[in-house]
């Protein structure tokens, strides 16, 4: 499967497979190289919505297909490089339009040995 001209399908942000852009998303602020298939720029949440389907009504048939979410590639731990799609979101999503103040939630993952995270906050994130 070519999965840049499956996600031009139904994408309308830019899809970038260029060997330019896949060794610019190859890097983070870590010492760590891992070369993507492909780098996505979503126009807005719709874009985010039917790439997160898209992936998972193919993960069945293709389990290497991951998004991994970009911002400024800072991560000095690898977390914003991956093999598969990077969706970077600095392009068109760069501005918070509004931040409301929810209830605290707590969330507690179940994995061995996981701890409560709390959260608090709303952000609205607008192209």
């Amino acid at each position: 499967m070519n999965i840049t001209e499956e996600i031009k399908k139904f994408f309308k942000g830019d899809v970038d497979d260029s060997a330019e852009t896949l060794e610019k998303y190859s890097h983070d602020a870590s010492v760590l190289v891992v070369r993507p298939q492909v780098v996505v720029f979503p126009k807005d949440s719709n874009d985010v919505q039917v790439l997160v389907k898209w992936v998972n009504q193919n993960k069945a048939e293709h389990p290497e297909l991951s998004i991994t979410p970009r911002a400024a590639g800072t991560c000095m731990s690898g977390g914003a490089i991956g093999e598969s799609i990077i969706m970077d979101f600095t392009k068109y999503m760069n501005i918070v339009s509004k931040v409301e103040k929810v209830p605290v939630l707590q969330i507690t993952p179940k994995y061995p040995n996981s701890h409560s995270v709390e959260i608090s906050g709303s952000a609205t994130v607008m192209p």
